[in-house]
């Protein structure tokens, strides 16, 4: 099992029941098929993009493939002995757990005028709208700054 895969909870023949049992975490690989299922524990937010990347098990999808983001100093992280490493994510699970974050909480319509929009090619930030990835496009007017996710989606919306 490696090292950076997250454990599940297991139960071990001590039991709760017993004298001097409990229910230790032990770590299992994945028991599910090579579908990927997304982890309500992996968030965006806590992970940062690697400045070199490295191939081993991606914590989300269990594949071995170049990994481009690490876990950021989490408390579950801060909890782990030192020795241990932190989770690292493939880039495919990463954008999609972007995408997932980013559909869950969409503007209000016809909130951003995408008329107005410039784009832009310095860095002015993260995105107003979903706080996941650095903004491209911005309306000075209003100081809305998006992401090139979120500017796709309020194209598609405004098209309708």
């Amino acid at each position: 099992n490696p090292v950076n895969a997250p454990g599940i909870a297991e139960l071990s023949p001590h039991s709760g029941d017993t004298p001097g049992g409990s229910f230790p975490l032990v770590s299992a690989p994945s028991t599910f098929p090579d579908e990927k299922k997304p982890n309500p524990l992996l968030r965006v937010k806590d992970f940062k993009k690697l400045d070199i990347i490295k191939k081993d098990l991606c914590v989300s999808c269990r594949r071995k493939t170049y990994l481009s983001y690490i876990e950021k100093l989490t408390d579950r992280r801060k909890k782990l002995p030192a020795t241990e490493e932190p989770w690292y994510l493939c880039k495919e699970c990463y954008q999609e757990m972007v995408g997932r974050e980013r559909s869950a909480a969409p503007p209000l319509p016809g909130l951003i005028d995408v008329d107005r929009l410039e784009r832009v090619t310095v860095d002015i930030g993260r995105c107003t709208i979903c706080g996941l990835e650095k903004a491209v496009w911005r309306d000075k007017m209003r100081g809305v700054a998006l992401c090139e996710g979120c500017w796709g989606r309020e194209v598609r919306d405004w098209s309708k």
